[in-house]
């Protein structure tokens, strides 16, 4: 919740833009979706050949990590904090 959500949106939109098989001439989202426990889900669509649809998922998945990664974005995952008392 601390991240900058309007520069998280426009990092996804410039991966998919800079990706070379996204098609141009479609328009390409990133928008807030959801409100999650400990996140802001951002939802993004482009649009691609079918014939390039893994190619393009795993090359923004990897794209969309490094941009957040160069600008502090953090992605939040799942901790689980133990305390452990000692009663005699």
């Amino acid at each position: 919740y601390d991240s900058n959500v309007d520069l998280a949106k426009n990092l996804l939109k410039k991966c998919m833009n800079d990706n070379n098989l996204v098609l141009k001439d479609q328009p390409i989202f990133a928008e807030v979706s959801e409100y999650g426990n400990s996140s802001i889900d951002i939802t993004t669509r482009c649009w691609i050949k079918n014939s390039d649809y893994w190619t393009v998922n795993f090359q923004l998945l990897k794209d969309f990590k490094d941009a957040f990664d160069e600008n502090h974005i953090d992605i939040p995952f799942t901790q689980l904090d133990v305390n452990i008392t000692n009663k005699e």
